[in-house]
């Protein structure tokens, strides 16, 4: 073969790949209603006590970025011995990576440093929870989940049913 044949195929081949990833991509909503999103997924996710959403700016003590963020909600543990959380934060567009960027890195990565002695030593089986804690991005949508990992899966699960658009 020449060389601009196989230069022809590489090319063709590459575009073929790129349309097939394009059309595997789920198309999720653009614009969702937080807390109503956050309510239901409280209402199928188990924890240990009950789900509050009471104080909505403590994650503010880790992390900023109102400016990205149109509607957020937060649902945690009553019991402050369970770790169990979840958030929902509907972004600007095209700000979702960066968001996701800041959970993990000024929250969650911080909460679980900052914290992790006093973790270890008085509720040891929670810290995996925070230490595998886990953010993703659904469309404009980001979602981040400290649970344990059977009901991390089947939270996501759900995340992927509620944010899934319509077509």
């Amino acid at each position: 073969m020449n060389k601009t044949f196989q230069k022809a195929v590489c090319i063709a081949l590459a575009c073929a790949s790129l349309m097939l990833a394009s059309c595997n991509q789920e198309e999720y909503k653009k614009e969702i209603d937080a807390t109503k999103v956050a309510t239901q997924l409280s209402q199928v996710t188990p924890t240990d006590s009950k789900w509050i959403d009471d104080d909505q700016d403590f994650i503010k003590e880790y992390v900023a970025f109102s400016e990205y963020v149109k509607e957020s909600q937060i649902f945690y543990a009553q019991n402050t011995n369970d770790l169990d959380e979840f958030g929902i934060f509907e972004v600007e567009e095209g700000k979702a990576q960066e968001v996701r960027t800041r959970l993990l890195r000024g929250y969650l990565k911080k909460r679980y440093d900052d914290n992790l002695e006093w973790y270890n030593s008085y509720m040891p089986t929670e810290t995996p929870k925070l230490r595998d804690a886990e953010v993703r991005v659904y469309g404009n949508c980001v979602v981040y989940a400290v649970l344990s990992k059977e009901k991390r899966k089947a939270f996501f699960d759900e995340c992927e049913k509620l944010l899934k658009s319509e077509k």
